[in-house]
């Protein structure tokens, strides 16, 4: 019942847990996380602090799990009310810290932020919540908005659960956000494109044109979002002449950059603005799934062309999406 629990494992411990492809489970309460080994990337991270293989047992990992205070819990309960949706489990805090000791005896330590693989929080839906009402896992970023992460539902052994497959360190609970997307009322896609909708990953569904075109930057967001990795007000380099912070899609673009989704052209800029061809789509989409943990076949095929409609761009993430098993049919 405590607030905070830490699990601490000395790099040379890890080293061999990756080595043996092991996952580390920690259950506590209703709660349960899945990480790969791999995850923590021992070998590269001690290659950055300069630290010898023989010297890892002086590397410690820390994996944090914290419940919210209430002042902050009650914070986002209330801006999430007023977007219309409702929190529906208390928020936890999720990190991973490297700390190491040097040679002088100084203690350094690092946030392990970003996961290369998926880890899983399973949450257990508390007894009187309704689990058909949630629609998506959010995380809070620094700023206390909130975004996506791909979640699916399941029933297990007489209870609900929600499963959160993140790739970042933050504060994550669960909401319902039912959306009706009025463009699609009486179209085919009606059930995906409020699922996606619903899910935080269309932005402006008031809007929503099916058959109008997407720009790059509008495609490239559809993915991190997909993926939940967005967050505003990341700190990472941007690499593109033609992307600034008064774009639209900044911090979608310098994410994607950041986990080699687009590359730019070979004038250094990103066009942003351009509409995307379904050959790029396809291209983007390909790098998303390896960070997925799906299989790219080799498809020498060329991809039909002409330029992506929105209709096009939202069914072909939402059938990567499932897939990838990171949300329910």
């Amino acid at each position: 019942d405590s607030h905070i629990v830490r699990l601490p494992l000395t790099g040379n411990i890890v080293k061999s847990l990756e080595e043996k492809d092991f996952n580390i489970t920690i259950e506590r309460n209703n709660m349960e996380y899945n990480i790969a080994s791999s995850v923590f990337k021992i070998v590269e991270l001690s290659q950055e602090l300069g630290i010898e293989e023989s010297e890892l047992e002086n590397i410690q990992f820390e994996i944090k799990m914290e419940k919210v205070n209430e002042g902050l819990t009650r914070k986002y309960k209330e801006m999430i009310s007023k977007n219309n949706s409702e929190l529906l489990i208390p928020p936890v805090d999720f990190k991973i810290k490297a700390i190491w000791t040097k040679k002088d005896g100084t203690i350094k330590e690092k946030d392990i932020n970003t996961f290369s693989k998926f880890v899983e929080i399973i949450m257990e839906i508390p007894e009187g919540v309704d689990s058909s009402k949630i629609t998506t896992g959010i995380a809070f970023d620094s700023r206390g908005s909130y975004s996506h992460i791909p979640t699916v539902i399941f029933h297990k052994n007489g209870k609900w659960y929600a499963k959160l497959n993140i790739l970042t360190s933050s504060i994550y609970s669960v909401i319902s956000n039912k959306v009706i997307v009025k463009s699609v009322e009486n179209h085919w896609s009606k059930i995906g494109v409020n699922d996606m909708a619903s899910r935080l990953i269309i932005k402006n569904p008031n809007i929503f044109e099916p058959k109008g075109q997407v720009t790059r930057g509008e495609f490239t967001e559809y993915i991190v979002k997909a993926l939940g990795l967005y967050r505003t007000g990341v700190a990472v380099k941007n690499p593109f002449t033609d992307v600034k912070p008064v774009n639209e899609w900044f911090n979608a673009i310098v994410i994607a950059a950041d986990y080699a989704i687009v590359k730019g052209c070979k004038d250094g800029t990103f066009r942003p603005n351009s509409y995307i061809t379904r050959r790029d789509s396809k291209v983007m989409l390909e790098r998303a799934m390896k960070i997925a943990g799906l299989k790219v076949t080799d498809n020498k095929k060329t991809s039909p062309k002409g330029i992506l409609n929105y209709l096009e761009a939202v069914t072909v993430i939402r059938n990567f999406l499932i897939d990838a098993r990171l949300i329910n049919h």
